[in-house]
């Protein structure tokens, strides 16, 4: 996954790529986890949170 960048006009492989930089950068600034599994029919992306601290 690489850095925000603008992809060329009618470039679709390149607008998931953008999708997935920007999905890490959210999820990198909320401190989650982001795995990535690929098996030979698909591929899983799973956002990991932590737990929300209750305060009194």
């Amino acid at each position: 996954m690489e850095p925000f960048r603008t992809p060329p006009p009618g470039d679709a492989e390149d607008n998931s790529a953008l999708s997935l930089s920007l999905t890490k950068a959210l999820v990198e600034a909320n401190r989650a986890r982001f795995n990535i599994k690929s098996a030979g029919h698909g591929t899983l992306i799973e956002v990991v949170f932590a737990p929300a601290l209750a305060r009194a």
